[in-house]
């Protein structure tokens, strides 16, 4: 078995452009909880300006949950590449690289973010190596299993109730004026009594795994090489409308007393959800496919092709920010976005000036140098 990193030459750049798009719309979710607008604070404590309300919906019908799903989508097309690649038996070889990149997670959601995704994916990931074919039927099984997931909690338990407003406030005070220690300890508690129980409740790794093995049979049939342009011009076809009217009927139920509840409205929307959004996110793929090449689209090849390093930045540069200007839970949801487009627009700009320089990211590298025990120019 081959065991030499990818190399430049060896990338395929509509993969990294699609990647580097993926995490404009990851960092664009991200900024709720960034920023403290959702997780913690009831939405009557921060500051509103006129455009929130209609942007949060916007993102509720075009954002949420598309851009993870398409990450992982890339996550599965990766795997089979490094299949491909390497040999038949990388079971060692991709069992290290992702314990290294769930000890990245791990930190990640202790230092930074306790949304991290780092350790779903890896966690999850190990199950891409038990799934030797029939990867789409295996896909349709678990987008369904969160459904009956939901079903199965709706007869059986109770959510719980929402957080004392004196933890809420506290919360908020560790994370505008807590030292490193209170801060860990604050994310420590954050991913084990909400962050680890809402990824369960939801059906996360389901999810998670559901793409990846589509994204298996995506690499598998060769679907995003060239000469399938018509394929994915049906594909676009199909998903764009069927995708925009779940997503549409799902962002009006998330806007209803009925989301994230047992009632069975919850359930619809939890139904809407599991079907609507990887629908859409096979039409942003299949839609960007059918840009590429492009200007708009060979922009984001730098950003993708360091992917990791960009997600974990965006973290930092807003644990900064956040944390320097005592905003945390302060600040209008159109600002974070507004905020998030400009941190984005500067990971564009340094993306490209880096690999006039560099081969890899600077976490690509690391990630590279733990796995292969060696450096690489």
């Amino acid at each position: 078995m081959q065991t030499r990193p990818t190399e430049a030459k060896d990338r395929i750049p509509f993969l990294d452009a699609l990647r580097g798009f993926a995490l404009l719309g990851v960092l664009v979710a991200n900024m709720y909880s960034h920023g403290g607008y959702f997780f913690y604070t009831p939405l009557s404590t921060i500051p509103k300006v006129p455009f929130d309300q209609p942007l949060e919906w916007c993102l509720h019908f075009l954002v949420d949950g598309k851009f993870y799903s398409l990450f992982s989508l890339l996550f599965g097309i990766g795997f089979a590449l490094q299949l491909e690649r390497k040999g038949q038996d990388i079971s060692s070889f991709f069992l290290k690289r992702l314990s290294i990149l769930f000890l990245f997670g791990i930190l990640h959601a202790l230092f930074l973010f306790v949304g991290d995704i780092l350790m779903v994916y890896a966690f999850t990931g190990v199950f891409l190596l038990f799934f030797k074919k029939d990867h789409l039927k295996w896909a349709i099984f678990f987008l369904a299993f969160p459904v009956v997931e939901y079903a199965i909690f709706n007869f059986t338990l109770e959510l719980p109730p929402p957080p004392p407003k004196e933890l809420i406030q506290n919360v908020i005070e560790t994370q505008r004026y807590g030292s490193l220690h209170q801060l860990i300890l604050d994310h420590w508690a954050g991913l084990t009594e909400d962050r680890i129980p809402h990824l369960l409740f939801t059906g996360r790794f389901f999810k998670v795994l559901a793409m990846f093995l589509m994204g298996v049979y995506v690499a598998q049939k060769g679907l995003f090489k060239p000469g399938n342009r018509e394929v994915l011009k049906r594909l676009f076809r199909i998903c764009l409308p069927l995708g925009l009217l779940l997503n549409f009927g799902m962002a009006m139920l998330m806007e209803t007393e009925y989301y994230y509840s047992l009632h069975p409205l919850g359930i619809l929307e939890s139904i809407l959800y599991v079907i609507g959004v990887p629908v859409l996110s096979l039409a942003y793929a299949s839609g960007f496919y059918l840009l590429h090449p492009s200007p708009l689209t060979k922009v984001f090849i730098p950003v993708g092709r360091m992917a990791l390093t960009n997600y974990l930045t965006q973290s930092l540069i807003c644990k900064i920010i956040f944390t320097q200007t005592h905003s945390w839970a302060g600040v209008p949801l159109t600002y974070l976005v507004i905020l998030g487009l400009l941190i984005f627009l500067v990971q564009i700009l340094w993306s490209h000036l880096w690999f006039k320089y560099f081969k890899y990211g600077p976490m690509e590298w690391l990630w590279r140098r733990l796995t292969y025990g060696r450096s690489f120019a």
